[in-house]
């Protein structure tokens, strides 16, 4: 209930009724309410006076609990609702309480419909949640091979080269130097990327004759291999600048990743190239270079 109408109704409830009438007179006149008729109907002494009051407060609003509530009692009809065991004479049910009760029927039933799309529309968002995350993952380790092929087939429109002169790429070094990059971009430190069967990343990095850097990449696919073999780094001019680079695996035992500690013997834009390769180096990779530090060389 409005709270500006509590005075009112502790006037009623003090016996001054007359007082309270005035004041929600002015109260009506300015701002009609359900809530300023069901309380000058409270206000009121005659029973019909009171029911033209309700009448007027459910007028305004048809769901007002308080107002459908006293006019059932004082029409003698229980309202659906206010009663646990409702029991109403059908003689005594008016076209109002009949519109009134379809129209809690209905809200109820148009609630009910509303919460169950929302379940249904809950669980499956999940579900299709859940199966990109583990496509995602999977893609990652390389444990699912081929969807990250087939999304940059879609997103760039380049097919993967899976020969080069006839000879599968796996099998040649020259697909590190023929394999157009699907992209090539400037490597200022580390970088996180993916790669699938035939497609080739390249990364750069200006370098001055006589710096020395550690290039390091690591697959996060413990079933990776042979990742030695299908980088390459490339010096100014496009030719093997692993010549001068001593390599080392990251981690002992595990053929998942590789450093090289390289001396550079000419100034320019250096290259590094990622060649993915299926069963050996494909999903998620991290990769990057920084400067030599003491024990590096081991």
């Amino acid at each position: 209930m409005d709270t500006s109408l509590k005075p009112i109704q502790k006037l009623i409830k003090d016996g001054k009724r007359k007082e309270a009438i005035q004041h929600l007179k002015v109260i009506i006149n300015e701002n009609p309410s359900a809530d300023a008729w069901y309380m000058m109907a409270l206000a009121l002494n005659d029973d019909v006076n009171k029911i033209k009051a309700l009448k007027r407060a459910i007028k305004i609003d048809a769901l007002h609990t308080p107002s459908n509530v006293l006019l059932a009692k004082l029409e003698k009809f229980d309202v659906p609702g206010s009663n646990p065991n409702p029991k109403p004479d059908s003689a005594t049910v008016t076209p109002e309480h009949e519109q009134i009760r379809q129209q809690r029927f209905q809200k109820q039933q148009d609630k009910k419909q509303t919460r169950r799309r929302r379940r249904g529309f809950g669980c499956l968002f999940s579900l299709l949640t859940g199966v990109i995350f583990s496509i995602v993952i999977l893609s990652i380790a390389g444990l699912l091979p081929g969807v990250i092929g087939t999304v940059l087939r879609v997103t760039s429109g380049v097919e993967p080269v899976t020969q080069v002169n006839d000879i599968p790429i796996a099998d040649t070094v020259d697909s590190l130097y023929q394999i157009e990059p699907i992209f090539s971009r400037v490597l200022g430190g580390q970088d996180f990327a993916f790669v699938d069967h035939g497609y080739l990343n390249e990364y750069r990095f200006e370098m001055v004759q006589g710096d020395s850097q550690v290039i390091f990449i690591q697959f996060l696919s413990m079933v990776a291999t042979n990742v030695q073999n299908n980088v390459a780094i490339l010096d100014p001019d496009g030719n093997n600048g692993m010549e001068n680079c001593i390599f080392q695996p990251i981690v002992p035992d595990y053929d998942n990743g590789a450093a090289w500690v390289c001396y550079m013997s000419m100034s320019g834009e250096w290259s590094l190239r990622v060649l993915g390769v299926e069963g050996e180096t494909v999903g998620g990779y991290v990769i990057g270079k920084r400067a030599v530090e003491a024990g590096d060389i081991r």
